[in-house]
């Protein structure tokens, strides 16, 4: 089954200004995941932006592209981008990783892409709550393709599963992801 990475770093962000190139403990923040999902993903890892230094940082580090279109800016859901890389690669399903959530595990990539061989058609992460987080976000094509605009926001995946990493959207989640990632750095291996 042919799975690809796809993470979403656009350029603009009304809480936390270019939250997702801001220098997160020594790289811009997006490249965190577009790294652990390298290894991961033999058929391709992408990097949708609207931005060309992004994009530009993103081949840097070994990803391919996906170049947004002004119809694909601003406050656009999610799952219209997915929709359009699904329609310029093949492929039967995407593993969507947060640009702005740099601590995700590579367990919690991997949980999504396994979830989807293993016939899953959508898995999300969600919080010690319960609530659905979306840090990662897996769905095969068909599940894309058959989402309309007006189901967007009431999904309803096959799977959820617990993640830890923090969502970074103000300041003060900036702060308490750069705790946790030196906490995290801190453990033994």
């Amino acid at each position: 089954m042919k799975i690809i990475a796809v993470i979403l770093a656009k350029s603009d962000s009304k809480r936390l200004p270019s939250k997702n190139t801001l220098d997160f403990c020594g790289k811009p923040m997006f490249i965190w995941n577009t790294e652990k999902c390298l290894p991961i993903f033999p058929d391709g890892t992408y990097v949708s932006s609207d931005s060309d230094q992004t994009l530009q940082m993103a081949i840097d580090a070994g990803a391919r592209t996906h170049k947004r279109t002004w119809r694909l800016c601003g406050d656009k859901p999610n799952m219209k981008v997915y929709q359009d890389i699904i329609k310029k690669v093949d492929c039967e399903g995407i593993v969507a990783v947060q640009a702005n959530s740099p601590t995700v595990s590579i367990r919690n990539i991997l949980i999504g892409k396994k979830l989807l061989e293993w016939g899953t058609s959508e898995a999300i992460t969600q919080d010690r709550y319960g609530k659905i987080y979306g840090s990662v976000w897996a769905l095969t094509r068909k599940t894309i393709e058959e989402c309309t605009p007006g189901d967007m926001w009431e999904r309803h995946p096959d799977v959820t599963y617990f993640c830890d990493s923090i969502d970074i959207h103000t300041p003060e989640d900036f702060k308490k992801a750069e705790a946790q990632w030196k906490k995290l750095k801190s453990l033994p291996r």
